[in-house]
């Protein structure tokens, strides 16, 4: 680039034009903001300096090391300079559940000549992307227990979290393939049974029966 030289007479005029004072002088050409330069023009005499002015107030200092606890923030800070924490009132509600249905499994023990197989109880939870959950109870007792569930606890909602109700859609009939003298058998009132649950003369493969449930949750 080469350089320029822009000479401007200020001295015409009476009085002289434009007055002594501070100016922001602004130089452009072409349309590119890289095409503009502007700088401080003082026209006549300088001043002497001005009065000092009254003392500001002091900054906030000290801060180093200082937090908020988990779950709230900073809202302000107190006449020594210390942070003052506020919970997290205004935070986003977490998502909302949406309609869905899971599906359990459960595998009973393994029968044999002399002992029956029998569904291993306890507690199952799934959960959804939200961390929207359901605890269920499953089924605990004999295999075997044909036109009766006395004694026996079947598939059954435990507790929730998110949703508003979780429900047993359906208990399917068990596999009890696995076990002598079975196939699939009836559903008594949400408990799965097999015809037997004993494991013997050769016509048996695993000695367990599966059976699965579904339940279904709404928000």
């Amino acid at each position: 680039m080469t350089p320029q030289t822009i000479t401007c007479d200020l001295s015409g005029g009476t009085p002289p034009f434009p007055p002594a004072g501070d100016y922001l002088l602004t130089v452009s050409t072409g349309n590119g903001t890289s095409q503009i330069d502007v700088w401080d023009l003082t026209i006549g005499a300088v001043g002497p300096a001005g009065p000092q002015g009254p003392q500001g107030i002091p900054g906030i200092v000290g801060l180093e090391g200082q937090s908020c606890p988990t779950n709230q923030f900073v809202t302000g800070f107190d006449a020594t300079g210390k942070i003052i924490c506020s919970a997290e009132t205004d935070a986003p509600p977490p998502p909302s559940c949406v309609n869905t249905t899971f599906t359990f499994t459960i595998t009973s023990s393994s029968g044999s000549p002399l002992t029956q197989a029998a569904w291993q109880g306890g507690t199952a939870t799934q959960n959804d992307t939200k961390n929207c959950s359901v605890n269920v109870n499953q089924p605990s007792g004999a295999v075997d227990l044909v036109g009766g569930t006395a004694g026996a606890i079947p598939w059954s909602v435990n507790f929730i979290s998110g949703y508003s109700n979780c429900f047993i859609t359906l208990v399917n009939q068990p596999d009890c393939s696995g076990l002598s003298l079975s196939a699939s058998e009836p559903v008594v009132q949400n408990y799965p049974t097999c015809t037997s649950g004993l494991c013997d003369l050769g016509t048996c493969s695993t000695g367990v029966a599966t059976d699965t449930a579904q339940v279904q949750c709404v928000p």
